[in-house]
This record gives structure tokens, sequence and C-alpha cells, in this order.
């Protein structure tokens, strides 16, 4: 997962329709083991990103890299 993707709650986590489609804002850790996910979700747009594990994320789209799509 990299910044900008937009990724879902997975249901086996909490019931997606709570969270709807987020933004990956930030990725920390190693890629092996316990990396995780500051995601900015749109139920709370106030609030800081919040802090997810990779497994408890699905990927919906990936962000396009720098330079494509302008």
């Amino acid at each position: 997962m990299n910044v900008g993707d937009l990724v879902t709650i997975r249901p086996a986590v909490a019931p997606p329709h709570l969270y709807g489609v987020g933004i990956v804002m930030k990725v920390t850790g190693e890629e092996l083991r316990g990396q995780r996910c500051f995601v900015r979700w749109p139920t709370m747009p106030d609030r800081e990103p919040k802090s997810c594990a990779k497994w408890a994320l699905q990927l919906e789209s990936r962000a396009l890299p720098r330079g494509e799509g302008t």
C-alpha cells in the first residue's frame, strides 16, 4: 500500500459502510511485519488520520505515480 491509495476497512474488522472509502496519508513500518497505514476516513474529516494495520485494509484503487495523469 502507498500514500494516495484508496482503501476500505475489511468486513472482518468492522462494517465498511461505517467508514466509507479512505485515503492513505502515510505508511510506516517494514513491508513484511507490522506495516501500518494512516488513513483519513470521510466519516471523520476533521480528525487526524487513524492508524490501521495493513491487513485490516482492502485496496480499492491505487494512486497514480507522481507525474502521471497530468
